[in-house]
């Protein structure tokens, strides 16, 4: 289970006093499509209301920024909050905030003096411009890397994420002296409670569920609670192939 969307910015504001109080670097891997959007919304919500000081945030994705264009081209779709926002401000029209373009705009972050904030894709740090970031600070007792989505099994922030002291990025070993953190209540995915609200309506009308979508443990765990809860026969396909055999 995440976060509640209610506690997600309190607990950002705290990472932030910490990383600005430490004078460290904050690392965010981030999907270019509303993840990248909405996390920027809450840390200028948070810089602009003073209850962080100023903090210099940089966004290091081509593809986030292409993204962003539609949402204030098309703003009228989003919710009333957020459509008035992006009217008031756009989305990324903040002094503080920089929007990494060009080489000139890279060199700026890298040399950049602490505290500050780097944004760059991909989200499971698999590819993207977060590759070079992660060369960069990945072995600096200074770093903080934040991850505010799921990581898939195998992928490169996953093995971050559970701990591995040594990474591999573009075939050079790197030790993991950075500082880590997760934040999921920023996912896309429904946890498991979310996902019990969503199936108890229509628990009478079910006659099977297959879970094939998620960590293996984390698959169990909400079978375990399918059936005890909703009384509805679910079925792990993966589980009852190895059984067959």
């Amino acid at each position: 289970n995440h976060e509640n969307l209610e506690s997600r910015k309190e607990i950002l504001e705290k990472i932030l006093e910490r990383v600005i109080y430490e004078k460290r670097i904050l690392i965010i891997p981030t999907f270019a499509l509303e993840r990248a959007q909405e996390i920027i919304f809450d840390l200028q919500d948070l810089v602009d209301k003073k209850k962080v000081p100023e903090i210099k945030i940089f966004l290091d994705s081509p593809l986030a920024l292409r993204i962003s264009k539609i949402y204030e081209k098309y703003h009228e779709y989003l919710n009333q909050e957020s459509s008035k926002e992006i009217l008031s401000r756009g989305i990324f029209d903040k002094e503080y905030l920089k929007i990494v373009q060009v080489p000139e705009d890279e060199k700026e972050m890298f040399l950049a003096q602490n505290p500050k904030i780097i944004l760059a894709g991909s989200g499971m740090v698999t590819g993207g411009k977060i590759l070079k970031i992660l060369k960069n600070y990945i072995e600096n007792e200074k770093t903080t890397i934040l991850f505010v989505g799921y990581q898939a099994e195998g992928s490169l922030g996953r093995k971050i994420l559970d701990g591995d002291k040594k990474v591999i990025i573009d075939y050079k070993i790197f030790e993991v002296k950075a500082k880590v953190l997760n934040l999921f209540s920023y996912s896309a995915h429904r946890d498991q409670q979310g996902i019990l609200e969503w199936v108890s309506p229509q628990r009478f009308k079910l006659k099977k569920i297959f879970l094939i979508h998620g960590d293996y443990k984390a698959k169990q765990a909400l079978k375990r609670k399918i059936i005890d809860e909703l009384t509805v026969e679910t079925i792990l396909p993966v589980e009852n192939f190895f059984v067959e055999l």
